[in-house]
């Protein structure tokens, strides 16, 4: 008796279990779906995708911005260079200074018997102007 009543309410049990299944069943199904498109690991590549999207624009743009401003160093660098007196002086040219030691610029600030000095890559010289040519090359 007690084995017939226990498979008796077993049987109950399962069959309102069965029938709270059956009808849930859609509502399970969206839940289910719901929880698929929702996952927390979906959600993660989601994010982690962003983030290396971002991380690889910030990397181009850190590339291209310190690429301009390399060429404009080396811009600067070959204007600077330009500037250097040097170069002239290791073509064979001086630097001439009167006897103040400011530069000389043109003829029209040297006077006859004026001593000045000449750098030159190797060395200084002085010397005193004995003639002065006012002509164009």
């Amino acid at each position: 008796d007690l084995h017939r009543m226990l498979y008796s309410q077993y049987n109950h049990l399962m069959s309102n279990y069965n029938r709270w299944i059956a009808s849930n069943k859609k509502e399970l199904q969206i839940l289910s779906s719901e929880l698929k498109f929702n996952s927390p690991v979906l959600k993660l590549k989601d994010k982690r995708q962003e983030v290396d999207n971002l991380f690889k624009d910030i990397s181009y743009t850190i590339d291209k911005r310190l690429d301009a401003e390399n060429k404009k160093l080396m811009k600067l660098k070959h204007d600077l260079n330009l500037l250097n007196p040097s170069i002239g002086l290791d073509n064979g040219y001086g630097i001439l200074l009167n006897q103040s030691g400011f530069l000389i610029r043109s003829i029209n600030e040297i006077s006859l018997d004026e001593n000045i000095d000449i750098i030159m890559k190797d060395g200084q010289l002085s010397t005193r102007v004995t003639k002065i040519q006012k002509e164009a090359l």
